[in-house]
């Protein structure tokens, strides 16, 4: 969007707003038609425990993305390895 030497603008600004509460106000429809169809009890469990399940998420996304960052570096390290015991480059 921009470069290092160039600055957001107040047209930046308004188009992120604008665009930011455009998808809250989607999002709030559409999970309102969904707390329509749950049953109040598992209404109720979210509404008391979500900081504890929104810590959880965060936690399970943490762990999924620690899993792949080492997937990935496992694998650039072991095609390092055997291009070295080749002799050869990349």
């Amino acid at each position: 969007m921009t470069t290092s030497a160039q600055r957001f603008t107040v047209q930046h600004l308004i188009a992120a707003v604008a665009l930011a509460s455009t998808a809250t106000a989607v999002f709030l429809s559409k999970l309102d038609g969904l707390a329509v169809r749950l049953s109040p009890a598992i209404r109720q469990a979210c509404a008391q425990w979500w900081p504890l399940l929104l810590i959880l998420a965060g936690g399970i996304l943490w762990l999924i993305h620690a899993k792949a960052h080492k997937t990935t570096r496992h694998a650039t390290t072991t095609m390092a390895v055997m291009t070295e015991t080749r002799g050869g480059t990349a």
